[in-house]
């Protein structure tokens, strides 16, 4: 079966603003890389440390934007048919005045991305089977991935799932509601559990009973595989992350896993550790393979 490797590395420059995360992208010792997370640095004014990912034969660019072109609908379908996507690991970066997000695009890949509206995050159970039939109906037509933002055009701000696709793209994606995990442990179980069936967790979707969102593609047969591994932060959380030597042994571990094809899926803190859930997918192309 065939896996994606993937290589990680920390960045030099110590990031206060977009601008500066802007210009390490394009320099040329992380040119073509995207931003996979940030790490903070400890000290009297906060600050931030790039980690960054590359994968063979992708080579990403870049273009910041004002924060509304990341829930504006119409700027989400202009930005996806030049085949830019938000980079949600920017958005930790906070400036003075009017904010930014950070747009990259694969500019290796000829992919383009469409967007649709899904509908209000559910607020209760009752609500939830008119979400899920709303996200599978738009599903069978090749919307596998699912984003979150907030819509004001109401004049009340909403959560809203915004659907995307690839294209071209040959997916039919559905999608299922779990109970949700009540640790890493148990995550890793159920995402074992689904994952030999192809399915591959989302997010958590809110209600009156917290349920866990799981995708599935009919059209490829991929499996996926998990497994847990913890960091221990000295000194607490706060600054366990911000010590130099753990942020060592956390790209070492990156790179190890990834030359094995496993990428970090989902990373939690609490104050003795740090707890990383390796993904790996098997036979896997499109969007599933993100998340």
């Amino acid at each position: 079966m065939v896996t994606t490797r993937s290589t990680y590395a920390l960045g030099d420059a110590e990031i206060a603003g977009m601008d500066l995360l802007s210009t390490e992208l394009e320099s040329p010792k992380f040119s073509g890389q995207r931003l996979f997370s940030l790490l903070p640095i400890f000290g009297a004014a906060p600050k931030l440390r790039g980690v960054y990912w590359s994968v063979d034969k992708t080579a990403y660019v870049h273009r910041l934007a004002p924060a509304s072109d990341a829930v504006d609908f119409s700027r989400l379908q202009a930005l996806g048919a030049e085949g830019y996507r938000v980079n949600s690991a920017a958005r930790l970066i906070l400036e003075p005045g009017a904010a930014r997000v950070l747009f990259s695009k694969d500019s290796a890949a000829n992919i383009k991305y469409e967007y649709a509206d899904a509908g209000a995050l559910p607020t209760k159970d009752t609500d939830k089977p008119e979400f899920l039939a709303s996200l599978n109906k738009l599903g069978s037509n090749g919307y596998c991935g699912v984003e979150v933002g907030i819509d004001t055009t109401g004049g009340t701000p909403q959560i809203r799932a915004r659907v995307v696709r690839e294209q071209p793209t040959t997916a039919r994606c559905s999608f299922t509601l779990n109970p949700v995990a009540k640790s890493y442990e148990e995550r890793v179980s159920h995402g074992n559990q689904l994952g030999a069936d192809g399915k591959i967790f989302v997010m958590d979707v809110p209600g009156t009973t917290l349920e866990s969102l799981y995708v599935q593609d009919s059209a490829q047969k991929t499996v996926f595989k998990h497994h847990l591994t913890k960091l221990e932060l000295k000194g607490g959380a706060a600054i366990g992350l911000s010590d130099p030597e753990y942020q060592k042994t956390f790209i070492a571990l990156l790179n190890e896993e990834g030359s094995k094809g496993a990428t970090p899926r989902i990373i939690g803190v609490d104050e003795a550790r740090s707890n990383i859930v390796f993904t790996t997918a098997y036979d896997c192309t499109g969007l599933l393979c993100g998340y």
